[in-house]
């Protein structure tokens, strides 16, 4: 399952543990993610980045900021093998693209009912 949301913060110093795999781009302010050598990296208007799951950044916000955000829940990487493998087979016997339920004929229901004569 994903998520869109618009995150904003204001001035300040945070470590930020992300849940989810996050893609960003900034839209205004601009913050620094401190490396563990104490190197900060810019992220400002247009920049883009992703956080896997699992990662935590320290960040310094000079300012307000605003970004859009993308969250996505992490898969199993086992599982996610299984159905990559799954949607393969499909194609190669080629039942992607089909419903799962079968369908009445369309054309059946292009003519309106005919009146059921009682006798």
């Amino acid at each position: 399952m994903s998520q869109i949301i618009v995150w904003e913060c204001t001035e300040g110093h945070f470590k930020w543990h992300y849940e989810k795999d996050e893609s960003v781009i900034v839209i205004w302010g601009e913050a620094f993610l401190i490396k563990e050598n104490g190197e900060e990296l810019r992220f400002g208007p247009g920049d883009l980045g992703f956080f896997p799951a699992g990662s935590i950044c320290e960040w310094r916000v000079p300012g307000p900021f605003r970004k859009v955000a993308v969250l996505r829940e992490p898969m199993w990487r086992p599982l996610g093998l299984v159905v990559k493998t799954w949607k393969r087979m499909l194609q190669m016997v080629g039942l992607t693209g089909r419903p799962s339920l079968v369908f009445a004929d369309r054309a059946v229901f292009s003519e309106p009912p005919s009146r059921v004569s009682r006798t």
